[in-house]
C-alpha cells in the first residue's frame, strides 16, 4: 500500500480510487496487502466508500476475507518483550507494537517524541508497551521507525543478525518490522487460496517494496511500481506509474 496506492508523503491520488470503484462495480475482487494494521486499511478505504473483498494486513500475520478474520501467525507476548528489550537500547530507533484495533503502543519514554514524529499514526495509547505485554497480549508484528533514512539499510541489516531466528524486513524507506519466522505476505497469501479455494492464476498483484517480493516469486501477474528498487523490479512482470494502470492493463488481458 504505502509506495503503492499511498505516496511517500502519504497522498492518494483519485484516479487511483475510481479506478478500484469501477474494478469492483465490473465484479471483480479488490485488497490490499500491507504492513499496516486491519483497523487503519478498512478505515482508509471506508473514507473513500470502498469495501476491501480481502486483506492481507501487518506483513503477512493477519488475513480477512469474506466477513473473517484469520491470525495467521503472531509474537508471543514473551517473544515480543524480549525484542522490545533489545530494542530499547537503540537511541536511534523508536520501536512499537500495532494491535488489530489500530491502536499503537510505545515505552512510556518514546510516546511523546512519537507523537510529534509519528503525528501520522493517530491512534497513540497511553498504555505502556511493556505493560501490554506482561498482561499476555500477543502481537503481529514490532515496527521500528527510523529517523535517518540514510540509516535504515544499516538497521536492517544490523537487526537481521541480532534478531535472526524471527523474520526482519524493511517495509519502507523509514521502517523496519519484525514479524514471527516464516510470516511473510506469501504464507497469507496461501493460506487465504487455500482457505477460500482462491487459484493463483486469477490473482493479480501491485508492489513495491522488498517485502513484496515474496509475492512477486509465487504469482504470475504481478506489477511493480516503477520507482521502486531495481532489485524488486526484476521479481515483477510489468512496470507501473500507477495502481490504474495495473487495473487497465489487468482489462486489456496484459496484451502489451
Amino acid at each position: 500500500m504505502d509506495g503503492t496506492l499511498i505516496t511517500y508523503d502519504r497522498r492518494m491520488d483519485e484516479r487511483d480510487i475510481e479506478a478500484i470503484r469501477r474494478w469492483q462495480a465490473d465484479g471483480h475482487q479488490f485488497g490490499l496487502v500491507t504492513g499496516r494494521d486491519l483497523t487503519y486499511c478498512k478505515n482508509l478505504l471506508g473514507a473513500f466508500g470502498i469495501v476491501p473483498d480481502c486483506l492481507i494486513a501487518s506483513n503477512g500475520a493477519t488475513l480477512f476475507c469474506q466477513g473473517q478474520t484469520v491470525a495467521v501467525s503472531v509474537l508471543s507476548s514473551i517473544e515480543a518483550a524480549s525484542v522490545m528489550k533489545s530494542l530499547a537500547k537503540e537511541r536511534d530507533l523508536i520501536a512499537f507494537v500495532t494491535l488489530e484495533n489500530g491502536k499503537h503502543y510505545f515505552r512510556a519514554a518514546d510516546l511523546p517524541i512519537a507523537k510529534q514524529k509519528q503525528a501520522h499514526l493517530a491512534h497513540f495509547s497511553e498504555t505502556d508497551v511493556f505493560d501490554l505485554l506482561a498482561a499476555g497480549h500477543e502481537v503481529p508484528k514490532i515496527s521500528v521507525y527510523v529517523p535517518d533514512i540514510r540509516q535504515t539499510d544499516h538497521v536492517l541489516a544490523r537487526l537481521k543478525e541480532r534478531f535472526a531466528p524471527l523474520n526482519v524486513m524493511k517495509t519502507s524507506v523509514d521502517y523496519v518490522e519484525i514479524t514471527q519466522q516464516g510470516c511473510d505476505k506469501a504464507a497469507a497469501l496461501h493460506q487465504l487460496m487455500e482457505r477460500f479455494a482462491i487459484e493463483p492464476h486469477t490473482i493479480a498483484f501491485a508492489g513495491d517494496g522488498e517485502n513484496d517480493v515474496p509475492l512477486f516469486r509465487v504469482l504470475e501477474r504481478t506489477y511493480v511500481m516503477a520507482h521502486a528498487h531495481p532489485s524488486v523490479q526484476a521479481h515483477a512482470a510489468y512496470r507501473i506509474q500507477s495502481v490504474r494502470e495495473a487495473l487497465e492493463q489487468e482489462r486489456r488481458g496484459n496484451d502489451v
